[in-house]
């Protein structure tokens, strides 16, 4: 177990590490410099996920975060990245990221929020330590504390921040027509059985009048890396409720300090529609394993309420039909 000095020292590093990716991120986005495609995630085919010069930038940052931690507290840190992996089988800690997501919104010039998403894991237990996240785009910045997740927003302009917020995560179960649904739809092979899961869902919330000035559940189409962050704002601009076929695993992993910070539900559908906890960060399955149904959710009670309305003929057929 890390003591506090340790903690507020590797939040301080990963901090300056986000304000930098960040600020180069910002820079790619106004003049399309480094936005060139250099190649395919592992794991992922090309209408899935691609590789630009921005994710290559962002990822060498965080090698240096590693280096760093290394460095000035000498703790061994295994770099496990969408766009490489450094591990020696040594390791004090496990840093756990997705540099930048939403570079495929980018590419096709969609003003979308643009994530850098990381995670400390223990490496001996894969316990989450702590973690954080930045939306490039919008200067949003949170980071886990023992108290749950504060949010500092950063006024771009001026260089200004304003005071750090402690988030109240929503403690929703039931549903109603205020939930807030959400998964990726940006390619055909997550939408169409998203929708097929979903639809069922969202009828059955809008029968339940929780807000009266409502006509219906809202379905945001946040994914992947942004997962945690959208889940930890629950009723402030989040989302209740996540939920995608064949997730890969290191869309998931890079954010669960954050569930582990604010109690959030993260698990699995099996193909008898039944909810099983998610089995957590496994090195060996980061680069290229999927999960067949994977739900998050602001509480257990509410991932069990949407799971039991997703059509049982869909849920099987998704599971027998893995991606090629």
């Amino acid at each position: 177990m890390l003591d506090r000095v340790i903690k507020v020292a590797l939040r301080g590093i990963g901090l300056n590490t986000m304000l930098t990716v960040t600020a180069a991120a910002r820079v790619i986005l106004r003049t399309g410099e480094g936005s060139k495609v250099t190649g395919l995630v592992a794991g992922r085919t090309e209408e899935e996920d691609v590789e630009t010069q921005l994710d290559r930038t962002a990822h060498d940052l965080y090698v240096g975060m590693a280096e760093t931690i290394h460095q000035q507290l000498g703790l061994k840190v295994a770099l496990y990245s969408e766009h490489g992996i450094t591990d020696d089988g040594a390791a004090d800690l496990y840093l756990v990221t997705d540099p930048i997501g939403g570079t495929t919104y980018a590419l096709h010039g969609h003003n979308e929020a643009v994530w850098t998403v990381w995670g400390i894991l223990d490496a001996a237990t894969k316990a989450p330590i702590l973690g954080g996240a930045a939306d490039a785009r919008h200067g949003e910045f949170l980071l886990t504390y023992e108290d749950g997740v504060r949010l500092t927003s950063l006024d771009w302009a001026t260089g200004d921040s304003g005071l750090s917020t402690l988030l109240t995560p929503s403690r929703k179960t039931e549903l109603d027509n205020s939930v807030i649904l959400s998964g990726y739809m940006g390619d055909f092979k997550y939408g169409l059985p998203f929708m097929e899961l979903m639809r069922p869902i969202a009828e059955r919330a809008s029968l339940t009048k929780g807000d009266p000035s409502l006509l219906r559940p809202f379905v945001w189409h946040a994914g992947g890396e942004s997962t945690g962050p959208y889940l930890v704002r629950g009723d402030n601009g989040g989302v209740h409720f996540y939920a995608s076929a064949w997730e890969p695993r290191n869309e998931v992993d890079v954010w669960l300090p954050f569930a582990a910070a604010t109690g959030s539900f993260v698990g699995m559908v099996t193909a008898d529609k039944e909810v099983e906890p998610y089995e957590g960060f496994n090195p060996n399955l980061f680069a290229e394993g999927r999960i067949p149904i994977f739900v998050a959710a602001v509480t257990r009670q509410l991932a069990e309420a949407c799971v039991r309305e997703m059509p049982a003929e869909t849920v099987r057929r998704i599971h027998d039909n893995p991606p090629r």
